[in-house]
């Protein structure tokens, strides 16, 4: 009963924390901007899957847990690493006993600059440089730069942002703590 409990809190906090359940479909109306749920092309979203990779739950036997947050979506257009979890050794053996590739991932998205969701990014750069990281536009330079160094493309995000087919960042939120979502089409969690 426990590990059902925990699947439905940590598929919530998933929903709550990637916005998966909505398509943010921004549209040009007369110079604003529109939200639609309906997908522009049903297709185009084929078999999509989230595997949590970092937590502070156990959710899988035999994964490392600790502070902090990583996940993998998958099915869509470009496979994306959303946040990095806080540590790059714990990352990598949960990938590894996922059998989740690095080079298999095109796209690293990040919720906010907190250390427990990007401590593995340095990490995962030693292992896959051909990626484009979409970040805050307030992550601090420094953070910014030395992705760069590595080979990775980086885009600041600022405004609502199209991130791949069906996959849409809503731009920076908060005022202490910025933050971004991204939302992708139905995910067939509605």
């Amino acid at each position: 009963m426990d590990k059902i409990i925990l699947g439905i809190v940590s598929v919530l906090a998933i929903g709550s924390i990637i916005g998966m359940t909505v398509l943010l479909n921004y549209e040009e109306d007369k110079g604003k901007q529109i939200m639609s749920n309906k997908p522009e092309n049903i297709s185009d979203v084929i078999n999509p899957s989230i595997t949590v990779i970092f937590d502070n739950y156990l959710y899988k036997e035999g994964l490392k847990t600790a502070w902090g947050f990583s996940c993998l979506i998958r099915g869509i257009e470009k496979t994306i690493l959303f946040d990095t979890g806080g540590d790059g050794s714990i990352l990598f053996e949960n990938m590894k006993k996922l059998n989740i590739d690095p080079k298999e991932i095109d796209l690293i998205v990040f919720s906010h600059i907190h250390g427990d969701h990007t401590g593995g990014l340095h990490s995962f750069l030693e292992k896959n440089q051909n990626v484009t990281i979409y970040m805050p536009e307030s992550f601090p330079e420094r953070f910014k730069s030395d992705a760069k160094k590595y080979g990775a493309t980086v885009v600041d995000v600022k405004e609502p942002v199209k991130i791949c087919e069906n996959v849409y960042s809503t731009g920076e939120l908060g005022i202490s703590i910025i933050e971004q979502f991204t939302s992708a089409e139905r995910f067939g969690m509605s």
